[in-house]
């Protein structure tokens, strides 16, 4: 038994077998083999069968048990023969050695794809004011946001995870101990979280001191040696379900310095945002920040998600006020460095105003946000109530409505969805909700008539007119904060 091994990205290794594959030759070599392949700490093993002159069940049996029985590592082959292949689905085989077609096919496979981000390390840019997003993020820094029981931050870290990103560091700047003080009350925590703080405590209050995007990934190399390799840069504060092995898959086979997914927007929308302008081989060649309708050369707008090579970060200075978009893109395009645009299909919900935060609350309450449904337990209708959620039988309430933790509904509210109840909100009788998203910690009064808003317990917006341009907001007499929400009522069932 002969064989070549080559280690692919994310520890994967590519065994190449030569000669036959029988029980007899797993004796020597192969044992060798996969005692160099535990101590490579190999994530999975791949072996590719074009090349063996034999194989048969019992050789492919005894390879199983040998990589199974102790330290069990995933298994594929590739080019295994279909004789022996079907013989394997016929003794139940099959799903401890998958068979691919070829490397390549087992490397796009759902369950080998995120291995290939293994030691990938993301950064979620969380740091901004949310301007554009006031009144609601005076209190709450934006990727706190509640979408349907959870902040978008933790909606973010979960695609990161399915992904094969373990990884991450964290920049919290406005309001940053309200998502330190979150993950630090979930020690366990699946991902690894560090988080590169841009503000400081003074007499017993938080003063942010944001430095910039490309600052921010400076000092994390600067400070901390962070980058070693590709890293991965998003936005804490947008949904999406971008496929980040294949983005990262076309950004070595490029050997780029910087790709950028992109997304086509309408001719109608291109001034609000960041234009990718890129040649038929999809590289970029320039960049067009919010132009109008008319002087815009492309309808490609920058995603916000970002994979770099850590020499970019070489090309700028070590000091505050670097901008990813205003600074480091120009210098890397101005030192010939190659940059590539990501344009593969992918969601994308971008929350920059209150009129996006609504709708993305709609799209999620539809099951129309790819990976992020409503928290609690579906109670049919298109209903969902977290399981401390107190909802009277008596409320009348027509999906979809997400009731989140503690929240109260009492006898005679009338709910109409889509709507959100943020958790720890009380409802009382005689209330009319409609097409509203009330946040957290608040008390909606009897006789309350809420229709197409968001609302705290201090102010509310009509979201269909908050674009982000005025924070106009108006209090409601009969909404206000919740002190405490009582438990008297019976959950719905």
């Amino acid at each position: 038994m002969l064989f070549d091994i080559e280690t692919m990205p994310g520890g994967i290794a590519v065994v190449r077998m030569r000669g036959g594959l029988t029980q007899a030759s797993l004796r020597g070599p192969l044992r060798t083999l996969r005692d160099r392949l535990h101590a490579a700490h190999a994530t999975a093993v791949l072996f590719d069968m074009k090349q063996l002159r034999q194989v048969n069940l019992a050789g492919i049996a005894a390879l199983i048990d040998l990589f199974k029985s102790r330290n069990p590592i995933p298994l594929g082959a590739c080019g295994m023969p279909a004789r022996v292949a079907g013989m394997l689905r016929q003794v139940g085989l099959d799903t401890l050695i998958p068979s691919y077609s070829s490397v390549d096919a087992a490397l796009s496979d759902a369950t080998l794809r995120p291995l290939s981000l293994r030691g990938t390390r993301a950064v979620l840019l969380c740091a901004g004011k949310g301007t554009r997003a006031r009144p609601m993020t005076q209190t709450v820094p934006k990727p706190m946001l509640d979408i349907a029981g959870r902040p978008i931050l933790d909606h973010v870290l979960d695609h990161l995870e399915r992904c094969g990103v373990h990884d991450v560091l964290l920049n919290p700047g406005h309001l940053g101990p309200v998502i330190s003080g979150h993950y630090a009350a979930q020690p366990r925590w699946r991902q690894s979280l560090f988080f590169v703080n841009e503000g400081h405590w003074a007499g017993g209050d938080w003063t942010s001191d944001p430095i910039g995007s490309a600052s921010t990934l400076k000092r994390m190399q600067d400070a901390h040696g962070a980058f070693d390799r590709d890293l991965i840069v998003m936005c804490g504060d947008a949904l999406t379900d971008i496929d980040l092995p294949a983005m990262m898959a076309r950004h070595r086979a490029e050997d780029a310095a910087v790709t950028i997914a992109v997304q086509t927007v309408p001719e109608e929308d291109v001034s609000k945002y960041g234009i990718v302008v890129t040649d038929p081989r999809g590289r970029i060649t320039s960049f067009q920040e919010k132009p109008s309708r008319d002087a815009a050369k492309s309808r490609l707008a920058n995603a916000g998600i970002y994979i770099f090579s850590p020499r970019v970060l070489d090309l700028i200075a070590s000091r505050n006020g670097l901008d990813i978009a205003g600074d480091l893109m120009p210098a890397v395009m101005a030192s010939g460095g190659h940059m590539v645009a990501y344009s593969e299909p992918f969601q994308w919900v971008d929350i920059g105003c209150g009129r996006d935060y609504a709708a993305a609350l709609d799209k999620v309450l539809a099951g129309e946000v790819t990976g992020v449904k409503p928290d609690g337990e579906a109670q049919g209708n298109g209903q969902w109530f977290h399981e401390t959620a107190r909802v009277s039988r008596r409320a009348s309430i027509s999906g979809p409505v997400h009731v989140g933790a503690g929240a109260v509904i009492e006898a005679g509210a009338k709910i109409i969805g889509p709507a959100t109840i943020g958790a720890r909100t009380r409802v009382a009788g005689k209330t009319l909700i409609r097409s509203s998203h009330v946040m957290a910690d608040t008390s909606v009064s009897k006789g309350a008539i809420l229709d197409h808003v968001i609302a705290s317990g201090h102010w509310a917006v009509d979201h269909r007119f908050a674009d982000g341009r005025s924070a106009d907001h108006l209090p409601l007499a009969k909404v206000g904060p919740c002190d405490a929400a009582p438990t008297r009522f019976a959950k719905a069932v």
